[in-house]
């Protein structure tokens, strides 16, 4: 429920808004049969907002940026529907 309230607060803001997830292999990572319930529910409701902002005549209005520090362990249907990906590896000498 909080995240559909949240894509539907920003797209009622005027100008552009910026959501920005830390850590969101903690939301998103790979899936299981033995995910619990709530966990499903709210992976499929913020995979459904993120379609529907990147889809509708929202997509002007909503800037989703996410950070992560384990790319290999979010599933393959969330980073899909990312627009962009860039890594940045970890500093050398």
């Amino acid at each position: 429920r909080l995240i559909k309230e949240l894509f539907q607060h920003a797209t009622t803001q005027p100008g552009r808004s910026v959501i920005f997830i830390d850590e969101i292999d903690s939301i998103c990572r790979q899936r299981s049969s033995r995910e619990e319930e709530h966990t499903r529910r709210m992976k499929t409701e913020l995979l459904k907002q993120m379609e529907g902002a990147d889809n509708s005549s929202s997509s002007d209005k909503i800037f989703l940026l996410c950070a992560t520090n384990c790319p290999w362990e979010l599933d393959s249907a969330f980073l899909r529907r990312f627009q962009k990906r860039i890594y940045i590896p970890l500093p050398d000498r």
